[in-house]
């Protein structure tokens, strides 16, 4: 797996609407990348396993083949690249790490109509507690930081950030869920969960 930021040229006008609007992010994250000419460009994204997150003075992402620095659009350059396992060290059942998620908290309303945002904090730690469950780890701790409206294109999404400890159950399904994604709105910055380095045994004892 491949980790690496891009970074946005504070003066540059470019990058300040690329950074107002994620889909146009989006277009300039792709373009890192070769063209994919299968059935659908649409999924580039898929294909290549390209997760981002918006961070301060940077872009932070990963994907399974290396970005092209050749490519990178003006405005920017990158940085920080490197060829990394998709855990970190001691990645083992019972294990604690701390980590971050930036997530679209979401769900359809009922019949198949259109998605809409959780607001309530109790209902943004209960969709995190059900992903986690399907994700191979539990929460050990969490604060739950609201981050406000995010546009994307035509849509706006409800942006929440999620940090804590979590406790590693299902190493496989874990490793899953970092490669993947987790959540919706992956093409807008969301899902990429960042994970630290695995904390001491005398709290994993806890």
């Amino acid at each position: 797996m491949f980790r690496w930021s891009l970074i946005p040229d504070p003066s540059s006008p470019e990058a300040a609407l690329d950074l107002s609007d994620r889909a146009r992010l989006h277009r300039k994250l792709m373009g890192l990348f070769p063209d994919y000419k299968g059935a659908s460009r649409a999924n580039g994204r898929e294909r290549f396993g390209i997760l981002f997150r918006v961070a301060p003075g940077s872009i932070l992402g990963q994907s399974r083949i290396p970005p092209d620095a050749a490519r990178a659009p003006g405005g920017y350059r990158l940085s920080d690249l490197s060829d990394t396992p998709v855990l970190p060290p001691g990645a083992s059942a019972g294990a604690h790490f701390q980590f971050v998620l930036e997530a679209n908290t979401s769900f359809r309303e009922p019949g198949g109509g259109s998605r809409r945002g959780l607001r309530d904090e109790l209902d943004r730690r209960s969709w995190l507690v059900r992903r986690a469950e399907t994700a191979g780890f539990g929460l050990v701790r969490v604060s739950v930081r609201p981050l406000g409206a995010v546009r994307g294109g035509r849509a706006v999404f409800e942006a929440v950030s999620f940090e804590g400890i979590l406790r590693l159950a299902e190493p496989a399904l874990l490793a899953r869920a970092v490669e993947n994604g987790i959540g919706q709105g992956k093409a807008y910055g969301f899902g990429l969960l960042l994970m630290g380095t695995r904390l001491p045994a005398s709290l994993e004892r806890a």
